[in-house]
Formats: structure tokens, sequence, C-alpha cells
């Protein structure tokens, strides 16, 4: 499973579309986590923007 979270955050990283990146370093800035810390971190800012709603 983390092996496809590491490859799938690669992808994100070093996209040429403009919007993926934007939405990456909202998520994360310039930093780089391992891949379980990448689930947390999406993971909680998706349920505190849902619970925004």
């Amino acid at each position: 499973m983390f092996a496809n979270v590491r490859a799938d955050i690669e992808e994100f990283m070093n996209s040429t579309y403009p919007e993926m990146q934007a939405n990456f370093k909202r998520y994360f800035g310039n930093r780089h986590f391992t891949p379980k810390k990448y689930v947390y971190i999406t993971t909680k800012k998706q349920k505190l923007n849902f619970l925004k709603e």
C-alpha cells in the first residue's frame, strides 16, 4: 500500500500540471514526509474542510 502512496506522491510532486502542483503545495508546502505522514495530513485536512461546510 505504501509503495502505491509513494508512487502517487512522486507523481504529484513531479507533475507538469500547475493545478496538481498547487494542490500539493497547498497541503504540504515544499516538505517531504513518509507516506504515512502524507496520508495523515491529507485525511486531517479533508476532515477539517468537511466540518467547515
